[in-house]
């Protein structure tokens, strides 16, 4: 192990300077299939946690389902009364999403069970929508009359707040920080991008000059994340901080299309569709920082879409499906890597970037360790040079 490891010194040493080496390196993601036994297809929504929710469909019906982190784990949260149910949203041991019941849509709140089932749905409304969870609120919307209002519960049916703009003819709730909500407004036949601080009259319109269409679908922090249909394309993933002028266009030069799901930990996840393949994507902040997630699947796969993020501080969970081409079906899949992939010691005492990282890159591929492709390459062998340029390129790019 010694001598190898001069050896690997001597061989990184001609790179040490590079500092100013452009690209994002890939984080380097292992994937956890959630998809049960003997389900024609699954689909990951929402991440938190140790847990995760979203669906098991049939050709009759859709499921309501909860992970926790396997396979193994499932749970099957579809109520005794509905035809449909759906789970978009985790916060801790909540549950929230959809239930269809008598044919109407019932907005569902879950704590782990299918018999823990609970209709959000507000007095005078003849259906509603749960969406988003976060902090202790939900948020979705209900209809009311012949129009949708966006709204958060905490909890109860009857704690529902009404958050629908009086200009609006529809809205929105898509997600909540637990102090912040964001969705979308239709004005005079424009869908707009807002958010919210618990109340109809905090409303604020973050769609973005020029746009022809905006959803804001994720919060995180001060930062808000969706789309925009820009420029003939249908829609541009992007974000917001706080207005429509900070609006911050994602979308990679080859993608035609892109949005963002969810956001954690200054990071976004969603999909760009390059080539006609829907890609799971995540982003940091720009559109540079793009990178796929579906090139860490393995096997073979087709479309694939991220729409959940979790962070415990050193790592990332990301929830989502694709579409395996081996079985033929959607699955339920979750991706985990390290929020910062050039910390690779994990340490949290400033700096964290420190001569420790590259001791224990070294480290991991004097010992073959799989974390050390750090370019996710697949062709033999996998461990080599243009590996430790990659970590170079993340040192140099700093943490999120």
């Amino acid at each position: 192990m010694g001598s190898l490891r001069v050896s690997l010194v001597g061989l990184i040493a001609p790179f040490a300077g590079v500092a100013a080496l452009s690209g994002a390196a890939r984080a380097q993601w292992s994937v956890v299939n959630l998809h049960p036994a003997g389900m024609p297809a699954s689909r990951g929504y929402a991440v938190d946690g140790g847990r995760q929710a979203g669906e098991i469909t049939s050709p009759s019906t859709s499921r309501a389902a909860l992970w926790s982190g396997s396979a193994a784990t499932h749970v099957d949260l579809h109520p005794a009364a509905a035809t449909d149910s759906f789970a978009y949203a985790v916060d801790g041991a909540t549950q929230v999403g959809d239930a269809i019941i008598s044919g109407q849509y019932r907005a569902s709140l879950w704590t782990g069970t299918a018999g823990s089932w609970m209709d959000l749905t507000p007095a005078g409304a003849l259906r509603s929508h749960g969406l988003g969870a976060r902090g202790g609120q939900q948020v979705g919307e209900a209809r009311f009359g012949l129009a949708n209002h966006a709204g958060l519960w905490t909890g109860s049916a009857a704690s529902w707040v009404d958050l629908h703009p009086a200009a609006a003819d529809n809205s929105t709730a898509y997600a909540t920080s637990g102090s912040v909500q964001v969705g979308a407004a239709n004005i005079n036949n424009v869908q707009r991008a807002c958010l919210w601080t618990g109340s109809a009259a905090s409303w604020v319109d973050l769609h973005p000059s020029g746009a022809n269409g905006s959803e804001a679908l994720a919060v995180d922090g001060a930062l808000q994340a969706g789309y925009a249909v820009i420029g003939g394309l249908s829609s541009v993933a992007g974000t917001w901080s706080g207005t429509a002028g900070s609006w911050t266009n994602l979308n990679p030069a080859a993608s035609t299309e892109s949005k963002v799901y969810a956001a954690a930990a200054g990071r976004q996840v969603g999909y760009v569709r390059l080539g006609g393949v829907y890609v799971a994507s995540v982003w940091s902040g720009s559109a540079g920082s793009w990178q796929s997630l579906a090139a860490s699947l393995p096997g073979s796969w087709a479309d694939s879409f991220a729409r959940g993020i979790s962070s415990d501080g050193a790592s990332l969970t990301i929830a989502g499906y694709a579409y395996n081409l081996s079985t033929l079906r959607y699955e339920a899949v979750l991706w985990r890597g390290p929020v910062c992939y050039a910390n690779c010691d994990a340490s949290t005492i400033a700096p964290v970037l420190n001569i420790a990282d590259f001791t224990c890159f070294l480290n991991r591929f004097a010992a073959l360790d799989p974390a050390a492709n750090c370019d996710a390459s697949t062709t033999p062998p996998v461990l080599n040079i243009a590996d430790f340029t990659c970590f170079l390129n993340a040192f140099a790019a700093g943490c999120p």
